[in-house]
């Protein structure tokens, strides 16, 4: 048992249904759990899961519809924020699909490897969507569409291959893929913090010119916060197949707390750009704000 590592369904009610050996998935018996794990206040897990998701899909889709269609003044300086609601449209939504299949198609669902599959590629342009949506905010300059291509490409061309792999039967150029494809997502998951951690300090940096030290700080903490939280939620994505379905359900409460917070203040940015617009895009800020201006006179 030592090279197994058994999966479980979480909308049969924690049951393992699989294992990994020697880098392949396998069937194995379904073995449910305790009569404990079965209610959440005389109420099926299954069906306790079930609402918690369809809240999900419900959020996600709702704020995909909205960074879609928010208006955004048309200012150089605002370019970058435009380019970000596309990838917050992208990300969004591709949650709400992912939690929607997993809904409506129980032999998807069911299908370890194919969820494996799926749940690592979802994490990969998830950690992308939402890292540089973050980053772009506070360096406009990070991401023009060429660097987007080439960040973007090996995941697709893993993903496209995975799945060909998947699908043809194809169990040991599958796990090779698989295992570049886990590598790749790993040192993602490195670089973003790189990128993301050195960029926050010239922000700073930047932004104590304009304000305090301690109000510098606190000016991007929201954002601080939520890539904190992509970087815990992307973990948190893998070990859920550890755990039987009535111990995901906190962990879906987290996402729906996290995507919720996320899509508010991504959208309440617009209104508080104009603060930051002398720091992040000085060439359309005037030499003097006019609030502070209108003060002295």
């Amino acid at each position: 048992m030592a090279d197994q590592l058994v999966l479980f369904d979480h909308l049969t009610q924690g049951r393992p249904i699989v294992y990994v050996e020697k880098g392949c998935i396998f069937v194995d018996t379904i073995t449910p759990l305790g009569p404990m794990y079965e209610t959440v206040l005389d109420i099926p897990v299954s069906e306790v899961y079930r609402f918690i998701t369809l809240i999900n899909i419900c959020l996600t889709g709702l704020f995909s519809v909205l960074f879609l269609t928010l208006k955004v003044p048309n200012k150089k300086s605002l370019h970058a924020y435009r380019q970000t609601r596309y990838a917050m449209t992208a990300a969004y939504l591709i949650v709400a699909v992912f939690n929607t299949l997993e809904l409506l198609e129980t032999n998807w669902s069911s299908d370890g490897q194919l969820m494996l599959l799926t749940t690592l590629v979802v994490s990969n342009l998830q950690i992308f969507l939402l890292s540089s949506t973050l980053i772009t905010l506070i360096n406009a300059n990070r991401f023009n569409n060429k660097r987007i291509l080439l960040e973007i490409t090996p995941t697709l061309a893993l993903s496209i291959t995975s799945f060909w792999l998947l699908f043809t039967e194809r169990p040991v150029a599958l796990k090779v893929v698989m295992s570049l494809f886990f590598a790749f997502y790993f040192i993602q998951y490195i670089r973003y913090n790189v990128f993301f951690w050195k960029q926050r300090g010239k922000t700073i940096a930047a932004l104590e010119n304009y304000f305090a030290a301690t109000i510098s700080i606190q000016r991007i903490n929201w954002i601080t916060v939520m890539f904190i939280g992509i970087m815990l939620t992307g973990i948190m994505a893998f070990f859920s197949y550890l755990l039987p379905t009535v111990f995901m359900i906190p962990f879906n409460i987290t996402f729906f707390l996290f995507y919720l917070f996320f899509g508010i203040y991504h959208l309440n940015y617009l209104f508080l750009f104009p603060e930051y617009e002398s720091v992040f895009a000085p060439e359309e800020a005037p030499a003097v704000p006019w609030k502070n201006h209108h003060q002295g006179l």
